[in-house]
């Protein structure tokens, strides 16, 4: 009889056959009573243990109190060790990871193209992983893992319904995005090993990327991404049969920029014999004259400014007037010291005639007045000016340059020029350009030199037939009224009569 069981009542049982799923929620209710029952006598010998640890701080609280205690130092800690994952089971998951690892290289080592389904073989990869029903782990980084040790610990979240894998003192959570931006990488960098490799041995297609932006930028990367010397080396030797087609391209020159910045000297070197024969093609070019240019910015040897010298004395008149190779006249007169382009120096006072007409060449000339220090070369620039000056007086970039050397070197340097406004007025006043020079001339002495300028403005006054001209030609009214501002008192009085005859 003690044995006997006891059954529910008729009434409850007629329940259970109207609705089954009744008897489900008493054994759940039963199952929760049961543990909630067993985590207060788990929290109650904790407790205890906490109290025989720490017997100074909770001797005078409650029993209430410390209880509260020990469940908040329970849920203090938002990770605990899982003592269910044994060390067996952290080996078989290393082996099972080392195995899918090699899996996934071999495939993107044998597929040249790249296609393979990375997702799927990490789905696969990780359900090799699960185990332990009661404590599934289920992984989706696969970079947690290449470096996953043994000193790696398992860490449950108590309020998350998923795992955490610390390593090195660092959590990681399973997230499926994450995953994705790995297998990207894995992909890019595979990529990239292979381009790097495909443009170091195949310069056609180092050729063909340089006709494009996106080419350009790949094989800049590839550039910078070389470190070793002798591939350096290799690959320099395999691409200079090349160069001067790759300094003229549009994208390429941007590559050659980079490349030369890895080069050594002796490579440097190289490159202005390679570029010998085709130096004036180059240099014409819209893009090949940013390339020797690049080449310039590096020199550091007197050897590369020898070989720079010799490269621009084949046509100089040609490199001073283009409209793409003056820009490397102009960065050698802006960048190089006077003393270190000799030969450019001589070539510009000696050929002043042929270059100052021309508006690039006339910049140049520009630059050179405004940089001059050598007072030899000055004295060659301004005598030779001087023989010109009849010849070149109505061109207006003569003119600008004239008028640049008062402004500069200074009036002593410049009294021919005073001379030639004061014996030939009338017929420079007549030509636009250098009517408008003779105002800025005058413009200039009043700023700087009040003596001059009046003893220019007294012999225009005692030149009656000059004056006359002035007066009766309305073309000249603007030049007369500004010699009648900068005139005394009695040169003025001197004009109202004259103008009374009239």
């Amino acid at each position: 009889m003690e044995n006997k069981k006891n059954l529910p009542s008729e009434k409850l049982q007629k329940e259970f056959e109207l609705n089954p799923l009744k008897i489900l929620e008493i054994i759940r209710n039963e199952k929760e009573n049961y543990l909630s029952q067993k985590e207060i006598s788990e929290d109650q010998t904790n407790l205890k243990e906490d109290t025989n640890n720490h017997p100074k701080d909770n001797q005078n609280l409650s029993i209430k109190e410390k209880k509260k205690i020990g469940t908040d130092k329970e849920h203090t800690s938002s990770f605990y060790f899982d003592q269910n994952v044994k060390q067996e089971q952290i080996d078989e998951i290393r082996k099972n990871i080392n195995n899918n690892i090699n899996s996934i290289i071999n495939n993107i080592n044998t597929n040249n193209n790249n296609n393979i389904n990375y997702q799927n073989n990490l789905i696969n990869y990780n359900s090799s992983i699960n185990f332990n029903n009661k404590n599934n782990i289920i992984v989706n980084h696969l970079n947690i893992f290449l470096n996953f040790s043994n000193n790696d610990n398992v860490y449950v979240n108590k309020n998350k319904n998923y795992k955490f894998f610390c390593h090195n003192n660092k959590k990681f959570c399973n997230n499926n995005n994450n995953i994705n931006k790995n297998l990207n990488f894995v992909k890019n960098n595979e990529n990239n090993n292979n381009n790097n490799l495909l443009l170091l041995n195949n310069i056609d297609k180092l050729l063909y990327n340089l006709k494009s932006y996106k080419g350009s930028i790949i094989s800049q990367a590839f550039i910078d991404n070389i470190d070793d010397q002798e591939e350096l080396s290799i690959f320099f030797k395999n691409i200079s049969p090349h160069i001067c087609q790759i300094m003229c391209l549009e994208y390429g020159n941007y590559f050659f920029q980079k490349l030369i910045k890895k080069l050594n000297i002796q490579q440097r070197l190289n490159i202005y014999q390679i570029i010998d024969p085709e130096f004036l093609v180059i240099a014409t070019n819209k893009c090949g004259t940013h390339s020797i240019q690049s080449l310039m910015d590096i020199i550091q040897t007197s050897y590369e400014l020898l070989a720079l010298n010799k490269l621009i004395s084949k046509n100089m008149l040609l490199l001073f007037t283009d409209d793409n190779a003056y820009h490397i006249m102009m960065k050698m007169i802006l960048d190089f010291p006077e003393e270190n382009r000799n030969i450019l120096n001589i070539y510009l006072v000696m050929n002043i005639e042929k270059i100052i007409i021309n508006v690039n060449g006339a910049f140049c000339v520009n630059k050179f007045i405004t940089n001059n220090k050598n007072l030899k070369l000055r004295s060659l620039l301004v005598e030779n000016l001087k023989n010109n000056m009849k010849k070149l007086i109505f061109n207006k970039f003569f003119c600008i340059n004239l008028l640049l050397v008062l402004q500069m070197f200074g009036v002593e340097w410049g009294t021919f020029i005073i001379r030639e406004i004061e014996d030939n007025f009338i017929t420079l006043a007549e030509n636009p350009v250098s009517n408008v020079f003779i105002s800025k001339v005058l413009d200039y002495l009043k700023n700087n030199n009040l003596t001059l300028l009046k003893i220019l403005i007294s012999s225009l006054y005692k030149n009656i037939i000059l004056m006359n001209y002035l007066i009766s030609n309305k073309n000249q009214n603007k030049l007369l009224n500004q010699i009648i501002e900068y005139s005394d008192k009695e040169q003025k009085n001197f004009l109202l009569i004259m103008f009374k005859k009239k």
